[in-house]
C-alpha cells in the first residue's frame, strides 16, 4: 500500500481518453470496492481499495492491482467520485533492490479513462525509494494497458 501512496504521490495528469465500459462490471467493481474495500484516508479523499496480489509468479515477480473507488463519506455514506487502477510488477534487481513497473490509471465512473501513467520505481530492501522514471507512453499504448488490465481486474475479482 505504501507504493500505491508513493505511485499517487508521483502521478502525472494526462489528456482524457475515451473508453466506456459496455457492461455492468465496471459497476459491480466500484460496488464491491465499496462494500468491501480496505479503507484509505488521505487528505482530501478516501480510497475504497480491493487488492489482488500474486506472489512468486513463474517469471520470479510479485504482481501487486488495485482497484479503487475514490471518493468521501457523506452523512456516513461512501460516495465515488472516479476509479483509480494500479498495476505493479515487483522484481529484485541485481542490487538486491526492488525495481516495480508500474501503471496507475484514473477513470470515471463509467469506466472512460481520465489520464494513465507508466513508470519504474527503484526501491531499496527497506523502502526507501532510490529513483523514478517516467514512459510518457502514447495514448493507443494508454488504451492497450487500460484494457488489459480492466480485463484483469474483472476476471480476478468478478465471479
Amino acid at each position: 500500500m505504501k507504493n500505491l501512496l508513493t505511485f499517487l504521490a508521483l502521478s502525472v495528469f494526462l489528456p482524457t481518453i475515451s473508453f466506456a465500459s459496455t457492461d455492468q462490471s465496471f459497476q459491480q467493481l466500484i460496488n464491491k470496492s465499496i462494500q468491501a474495500g480496505e479503507r484509505l484516508e488521505m487528505p482530501d479523499q478516501t480510497y475504497m481499495v480491493l487488492k489482488m496480489i500474486t506472489k512468486g509468479s513463474a517469471d520470479n515477480s510479485d504482481h501487486h492491482d488495485y482497484f479503487s473507488s475514490v471518493g468521501f463519506f457523506s452523512k456516513n455514506v461512501f460516495v465515488a467520485s472516479h476509479v483509480e487502477v494500479v498495476s505493479e510488477v515487483w522484481t529484485v534487481n541485481d542490487k538486491k533492490n526492488w525495481e516495480i513497473d508500474q501503471w496507475i490509471f484514473s477513470s470515471d465512473l463509467k469506466g472512460e479513462l481520465n489520464w494513465a501513467r507508466h513508470g519504474l520505481v527503484v526501491e531499496s530492501s527497506g523502502g526507501r525509494v532510490l529513483s523514478t522514471q517516467d514512459f510518457n507512453p502514447d495514448k493507443n499504448e494508454q488504451m492497450r494497458q487500460w484494457t488489459f488490465e480492466m480485463t484483469k481486474v474483472k476476471d480476478t475479482l468478478l465471479p
